[in-house]
């Protein structure tokens, strides 16, 4: 769950917390839920578009393409990885479901987690898929919460996707992919969920494979970091984090326009959603719970004995942690 996009070594930027899987860091700011309904190409007129009930069928298969649609592998990852994807995926097999031990582990004052934060808006029927699954934290929570639904996930790593098929089982398809490149049929599921990983990925690209593959009238809903710079403990936190990474070579990880209302804004009108609405959030984390969420922060891996004792030390120890997150809505436009 990392925060915005960070270099961590420069800039005041909050550390990214482990992510494409969902999730954020201590002095909860701002997650962002994005609920976007996707809008048809071309309309002259914005509208909010009736959501698609009922399972779609192929749900998490790769299927023939209709007349002039490419031909989508179950595994998306032939390009040449960047330097961050590279990282990612490192970080991941070490760390596999760490974001749910970390930030799955804050609460807001009315006792709701990131993922209730997100599930509370997939109040219709129809399949779901998650992108930037990790271990199937939020489509366990799904699950459980309503069994008969149909849904999916997919993620970069190989690792959390491990972990979360020994958790899901047979009756959930999950693929390894990125966010601008999925394995699914165009127009396959009413809602499209992503927890703290959006930030993670190239955003036009995969905004636009997002659009694609959610119904017209269907939901895009995402969590994403507050724009919002961390304050109070946290904020201590990541400024000794930057000086402890200062001279280390670090991937520039994430986009800060995912935390940016205006400029996402603008992403999702261009992909063809539209109507966003957002609502700040706050997690409040315990003080033992602080060790796993420093944890989950990328380049954490990367600090020196020294630095990280020294990192981890800001915290204290009492009181609470908050973290802020934001939660955007939006509507297609038909």
């Amino acid at each position: 769950m990392p925060p915005a996009a960070s270099r961590f070594s420069t800039r005041k930027r909050p550390p990214m917390v482990t992510p494409m899987r969902g999730s954020s860091l201590p002095d909860v700011g701002a997650a962002v839920i994005l609920s976007c309904v996707p809008q048809r190409r071309g309309s002259p007129t914005l509208r909010r578009a009736k959501r698609h009930a009922g399972p779609s069928p192929g749900i998490g298969r790769p299927r023939a393409p209709a007349t002039g649609e490419p031909a989508r592998p179950r595994s998306m990852l032939a390009t040449m990885p960047s330097d961050a994807e590279r990282y990612l995926r490192r970080f991941h097999a070490r760390r596999p479901g760490a974001t749910e031990r970390s930030i799955g582990l804050g609460r807001t004052r009315a006792g709701q987690s990131s993922y209730d934060l997100l599930l509370e808006h997939v109040d219709g029927p129809g399949a779901a898929l998650d992108v930037g699954c990790g271990d199937g934290g939020l489509l366990a929570r799904l699950r459980a919460r309503d069994p008969d639904r149909p849904c999916a996930g997919c993620d970069l790593s190989e690792a959390e996707l491990a972990a979360a098929r020994a958790r899901l089982g047979d009756g959930v398809p999950l693929a390894q992919a990125r966010g601008q490149a999925l394995p699914h049929p165009s127009g396959s599921f009413p809602w499209v969920l992503s927890h703290l990983a959006l930030m993670l990925m190239p955003l036009e690209a995969s905004l636009r494979e997002l659009r694609r593959v959610v119904t017209e009238g269907g939901t895009l809903l995402a969590v994403v970091q507050s724009e919002l710079p961390p304050q109070g403990a946290f904020g201590e936190l990541a400024a000794r984090m930057a000086a402890g990474l200062e001279g280390v070579a670090v991937p520039e990880i994430g986009d800060a326009r995912a935390s940016d209302r205006e400029a996402l804004d603008a992403l999702l009108g261009d992909a063809g959603f539209s109507q966003v609405r957002y609502r700040d959030v706050r997690l409040r984390f315990a003080p033992a719970t602080w060790s796993p969420l420093f944890d989950s922060l990328y380049g954490v891996d990367l600090l020196p004995e020294a630095a990280r004792a020294h990192a981890l030390a800001a915290t204290g120890d009492e009181g609470m942690m908050e973290v802020r997150l934001v939660r955007a809505e939006a509507t297609a436009r038909g």
